[in-house]
């Protein structure tokens, strides 16, 4: 059997080797991205894969097995792009991930820059990545009464009538439009919840005839970085067609135009969250290394943790502390980025919501922290 670092060469020329077919075909690098993301899936399921995180040392075994069962989702252009989707059990402290890169090839020993201390203050924790290195540029603890527009929008950058993936839900912009009579938006003085309703009749005309009322907030003219470690703890809540989702939008949406995201939950999934990243390709086509889904029962109850470690060239996701999806490549957004929080409802991922799905639906978030070096 090949050691850890062997496995890692192995990964490291592959994705050498793509980079030199940079001048391929259209149709030859469609293949190869194919065949050496099935290279990763199969790498996965090693004993040997090596360190999630190449600064915690050897994590043991990894948990994951591959699937071809969905498609990645999210953004601003109303459609889904149809890619490969792998599956990982969550429950296994020693916390490996999968890795495939976002340029179709697969990834080696990179160094990743964030992580894990999901306390606020600097250090360790669970295999997080220790930040004594790092600030806090980036907090919301959602302890006052309203939300903080220092911080927050509570509209999309493209306005509340466009509809994206036949979704249901019209997002309420009570920042431009304070008497719209519904506020989604909840704040006890500990927590955050967005909740959505039914529409009711009154409001269907001004909620542009959808009929579901929810919240969105970004960061979108407020704050927007690159690199770091991105965190937040939330509470999902299970029903067909419930999507939240916790995600970061390039900001000037050129180029590669990245779309991170760092968590989604599918509602009918109640043991399942889903991390995901997409980007364009020189010719416009939506390309993404797949979206991954880790299985636990816990996910169906309480409050969890899902972050992102972004630095250049790799993502890596952590579901409570343990890392549990990574992507390498050259096409990892370098751009600055925007943090969004939403509850979609709805869509052409997770399905209409029929008699089962609660009404009201909602999500708590507990808090937001952003970390990044230290200059």
């Amino acid at each position: 059997m090949l050691t850890t670092t062997m496995k890692y060469k192995k990964t490291l020329t592959a994705c050498l080797v793509s980079l030199a077919l940079s001048a391929c075909g259209e149709s030859d690098l469609v293949e190869l991205q194919e065949r050496e993301l099935d290279d990763a899936r199969q790498m996965a399921q090693s004993p040997t894969l090596g360190p999630a995180n190449p600064l915690d040392g050897d994590t043991g075994a990894s948990d994951s097995d591959g699937g071809t069962t969905g498609s990645s989702t999210g953004g601003t252009t109303g459609g889904s792009a149809d890619g490969t989707t792998g599956t990982a059990t969550a429950g296994n402290t020693d916390g490996q991930t999968t890795v495939a890169g976002t340029d179709g090839s697969t990834g080696g020993d990179t160094s990743s820059q964030g992580s894990g201390n999901t306390s606020g203050d600097s250090g360790e924790s669970g295999n997080g990545v220790d930040l004594t290195g790092y600030d806090l540029v980036f907090e919301d603890e959602f302890r006052s009464a309203t939300i903080d527009e220092s911080k927050w929008n509570t509209a999309l950058t493209w306005g509340p009538d466009l509809i994206v993936y036949d979704q249901l839900q019209y997002y309420i912009d009570l920042q431009n439009s304070p008497d719209f009579g519904y506020n989604p938006f909840n704040l006890n003085g500990e927590e955050l919840t967005i909740t959505a309703i039914e529409t009711p009749d009154n409001l269907r005309a001004a909620a542009n005839e959808q009929p579901w009322l929810s919240g969105v907030l970004t960061t979108a003219d407020t704050f927007s970085f690159t690199y770091g470690y991105i965190e937040t703890s939330v509470n999902t809540q299970e029903g067909l067609g419930v999507w939240p989702a916790f995600w970061m939008l390039s900001k000037e949406f050129e180029g590669l135009k990245p779309e991170l995201f760092i968590m989604e939950y599918n509602g009918s999934k109640p043991d399942s969250l889903f991390h995901n990243y997409n980007y364009q390709d020189a010719d416009g086509n939506l390309r993404s290394p797949g979206q991954w889904e880790v299985i636990s029962e816990e996910f169906s109850e309480g409050f969890h943790k899902v972050g992102v470690a972004w630095s250049p060239e790799e993502l890596l996701f952590y579901i409570d502390d343990e890392p549990r999806y990574r992507i390498v490549g050259e096409n990892v957004s370098k751009q600055d980025m925007y943090l969004i929080l939403n509850l979609a409802i709805g869509g052409n991922w997770p399905g209409a919501p029929d008699g089962t799905t609660p009404t009201p639906a909602s999500i708590v978030i507990d808090y937001v922290r952003v970390y990044q070096l230290k200059p």
